[in-house]
């Protein structure tokens, strides 16, 4: 098929079973089953199915056929025109398109070589004003999966999308009695290599038609993502900038981030995956590395009290879900007041952008605690009805506890601090203590003087 092609793998036999799935190459070590890079990609074709020659009872409808069909994942960095899957002959390299975007992002789908008297014979890249073609409707999502199904026959080509029929067209077939029948029989696809960055998933040839949508509800493919719903310890602002108080480890505080593993319908996965923590530079993806050797890792993962390397503690996806309670040690200030950003990820070796979630943008600053004066009046206390009268007057607590005019100040520098029993006791009906209780909360919005109340109470 020419020395050009580059590394083959076979990822679908060039004899599908009848209704079911072609042969897969197993799976590279440090790569998932099933997924494969749109360079990767070699699909061999039988155009005997399309003509009927395969076995006794194998396709539907006359003149036989067979479908192609696979999960699609293109990054956004893929732009309008190039050619997804090329198609070339037994004998000759000339890669001419099979599928492709249109200037409108839309899907293409070209005929068969050797099958139909309208396949293209110039490989000449977009707006292929000459050549016959049947086009989606609709724009082509970038970075989302979707499913597309290729019907093939002598006479007719069908394009499926996310399970749904979205093109047609009935062609003309060459001459059944080619001049090689070992060769004319055999067409490959070949997934670009070089101008799109794309992933396919499961890829499969089928020798009975009208079975896409089947297969696009089965096994559908997977995708990692962020749940911003579950986030908490960060505050963001109105750029849309997280910020997270960091640092050393008096002052570093938890923030929760929740990921989530979905299939392409967004249903929840429970797959035997582990998901890992990493503090990258939003800028490039680049890892923030440790300011010195004696530091402290850039993220840690706090479990069961203690705080560990975020890289070294990957946690399980269970039921769908990994929580992560995470903190970061390197300020944005010691890195030239750059932002960085939670990069999730698999442990497999190869990274897959839709196997990967990275947060908002993060800036992590140092956040000192305030330093207040306490005056005498910190003190474990109870209260009672009669001295949360005095309080609402202006009075405070002396010494031994008992209402005190003077504790009260109108010095802005003055601070009354009360540290009553961990209950607080009140006495009287529910509106009463209700009322009272306000009364002491209300305190709080006094101007001229702050109170720190410390308590808790029931009722």
């Amino acid at each position: 098929f020419g020395a050009e092609a580059g590394p083959i793998k076979t990822l679908a036999s060039a004899e599908p079973r009848c209704g079911g799935p072609g042969m897969a190459a197993p799976a590279e070590p440090g790569e998932i089953e099933g997924y494969l890079g749109l360079r990767d990609v070699r699909v061999k074709l039988d155009l005997g199915k399309a003509r009927g020659r395969g076995e006794e009872g194998a396709g539907a409808g006359a003149g036989g056929g067979f479908a192609v069909c696979f999960w699609l994942y293109l990054s956004g960095s893929a732009r309008p025109s190039p050619v997804i899957l090329h198609q070339i002959t037994a004998g000759d390299g000339n890669k001419l398109p099979f599928l492709a975007l249109s200037e409108g992002n839309k899907l293409l789908l070209f005929p068969l070589l050797r099958l139909h008297k309208q396949a293209p014979s110039s490989s000449n890249s977009s707006p292929w004003t000459d050549t016959t073609y049947i086009s989606a409707v609709n724009e082509c999502p970038l970075e989302h999966w979707i499913h597309i199904g290729c019907e093939v026959t002598e006479n007719v080509m069908r394009l499926h999308i996310d399970g749904d029929l979205v093109a047609e067209a009935h062609l003309c077939s060459l001459s059944s009695q080619p001049d090689n029948q070992d060769d004319a029989y055999q067409v490959c696809l070949l997934g670009n290599n070089s101008k799109v960055d794309g992933y396919v998933y499961n890829v499969q040839v089928l020798s009975m038609l009208g079975t896409i949508q089947e297969q696009y509800a089965e096994n559908p493919p997977s995708k990692l993502s962020i749940d911003y719903s579950c986030c908490d310890g960060i505050e963001e602002g109105d750029d849309g900038i997280w910020c997270i108080v960091g640092g050393k480890a008096s002052c570093r505080r938890n923030f929760m981030l929740e990921v989530v593993l979905t299939n392409a319908f967004g249903e929840h996965m429970n797959k035997d995956t582990q998901i890992v923590a990493s503090l990258v530079y939003a800028d490039n993806g680049a890892l923030v590395e440790k300011s010195r050797d004696d530091a402290e890792p850039p993220l840690l993962i706090a479990c069961e009290g203690l705080e560990y390397p975020a890289e070294s503690r990957p946690l399980p996806i269970l039921r769908g879900r990994a929580l992560f309670k995470l903190k970061i040690s390197q300020l944005s200030s010691k890195c030239d007041n750059k932002l960085f950003r939670i990069y999730f990820s698999t442990l497999h070796t190869r990274k897959y952008p839709f196997l990967e979630a990275s947060s908002k943008p993060i800036r992590c600053i140092s956040r000192g605690r305030p330093s207040r004066p306490l005056g005498a009046a910190k003190r474990s206390s109870s209260a009672t009805v009669d001295e949360i009268h005095l309080l609402n007057n202006g009075q405070g607590l002396d010494r031994d506890g008992k209402a005190n005019a003077c504790s009260l100040s109108h010095d802005q520098s003055s601070v009354a601090c009360l540290h009553p029993s961990k209950f607080l006791k009140v006495e009287g009906d529910g509106a009463e203590t209700h009322k009272m209780v306000s009364q002491v909360v209300n305190l709080l919005d006094c101007g001229t003087s702050e109170i720190m109340l410390n308590f808790t109470w029931t009722l």
